[in-house]
Formats: structure tokens, C-alpha cells, sequence
């Protein structure tokens, strides 16, 4: 349900927007956020998720605001790994299986993914250890990144 709420959540000077549109096997959410603390202050991040619901795919496209130029940024994507799910290191990327269901990226050679711990909520207060996906790539002003899951 998130296109039913906010897509981003930021305090301070940061602002965010999020528009969500969906059609009989897409819905497609597009959003920005702008004074997030890790990018200069007053770059816009982008970012649009296309969910295809009959190709069972999710497609994340993540770009900054501006004309190409050398200026970088480290593009940094967190992903948590439900406890339930087991974790294989495949030739392209991770694969995620639980009993006959399937989750794998593709078209994400550029970016570098790194399993790590982290903590989930499965209910209220109560925090709990999982494992999950670092990601990074370092990405040009006006650079578009993507990267698709199936399931």
C-alpha cells in the first residue's frame, strides 16, 4: 500500500512530493525529495517505480535534477530481507526464495551490492535482526540509474 501514503519521509528543510497514477496492470509512482543531508543542499532527487503487475516486475528508475556534468554522488539503496526468505549469491546478482516464490534484480550491473545486518518491526516496539542488501553507485548529475526486480 505504499502509493496510498507518503513516498518519502523527510523532517527539516527537506521537502518531497509524490504523484501516483495506476491503469489496469500498472502503477506507476513518481517522486522527488530535495535537502535531504546527503546531496548538496538544493539538488532534487528523483525517483519512479513502475509496477507491472501482469510481468510481475518492479522497475526503480532514481536520477538527480540538473544537465549533465562531473559533479558525483554516491547513490546509496537499502533493501531488507524478510526472515522468512533465503538468500543465494547467483552470477549476476542475489536471488531470494521462499518455498515456490522467486525475487531476483535485473539490469543492475552498475550497481554494487553488499549483504549486510540490519533490524526490522514486525509489530509495534519490537525490533528484530535481518539480513539485508547494501547498495551503492556513483552517479553524475542528470545520470539515470535502473534496476528491475521479478518475482
Amino acid at each position: 500500500t505504499i502509493w496510498r501514503g507518503a513516498l518519502f519521509y523527510n523532517t527539516g528543510e527537506a521537502k518531497c512530493f509524490s504523484l501516483t497514477e495506476q491503469n489496469d496492470s500498472i502503477v506507476t509512482i513518481d517522486g522527488w525529495h530535495v535537502g535531504y543531508q546527503r546531496f548538496r543542499k538544493g539538488l532534487k532527487v528523483f525517483r519512479q517505480i513502475q509496477w507491472n503487475i501482469k510481468k510481475r516486475s518492479i522497475l526503480v528508475t532514481d536520477w538527480t535534477d540538473g544537465k549533465f556534468s562531473e559533479e558525483m554522488y554516491l547513490l546509496r539503496l537499502n533493501f531488507l530481507i524478510n526472515p522468512i526468505w533465503s538468500t543465494k549469491i547467483a552470477d549476476r546478482g542475489f536471488i531470494f526464495t521462499h518455498q515456490q516464490k522467486m525475487v531476483y534484480f535485473e539490469d543492475a550491473d552498475r550497481i554494487g551490492f553488499e549483504p549486510t545486518q540490519s533490524r526490522y518491526c514486525p509489530c509495534y516496539q519490537v525490533e528484530k535482526n535481518c539480513e539485508a542488501l547494501k547498495a551503492s553507485i556513483k552517479i553524475r548529475v542528470g545520470d539515470k540509474v535502473r534496476f528491475r526486480l521479478r518475482y
